[in-house]
């Protein structure tokens, strides 16, 4: 709204225009060999994920093998202790 010389106010009457969306075709085209290679990147990343995991699994199926070992090795110490303090009982009853 605008004021004229004799104070009366008087309305103005605003166009906006919008133009037509263009897009470039370099535009789409760079687009699209972005989005190429994020998916190309996003795959290599899976993959190497995936040799981890394996690494991984494989490490632990060898630390499960050395804990079934330890265990039965400290079961085995256990029965020795027993049996060496049978052994050195026997003995001082000698005496």
């Amino acid at each position: 709204m605008t004021q004229t010389m004799t104070g009366q106010l008087i309305a103005e009457e605003a166009t906006i225009r919008v133009a037509p969306m263009k897009f470039d075709r370099s535009i789409g085209m760079a687009l699209m060999v972005t989005v190429a290679l994020e998916t190309a990147a996003a795959i290599f990343w899976v993959g190497a994920a995936e040799a981890r995991l394996a690494d991984l699994e494989r490490a632990n199926s060898v630390n499960t093998e050395v804990s079934v070992r330890l265990a039965r090795l400290e079961g085995e110490t256990a029965i020795m202790r027993e049996s060496l303090r049978r052994i050195e009982e026997a003995v001082h009853n000698e005496d």
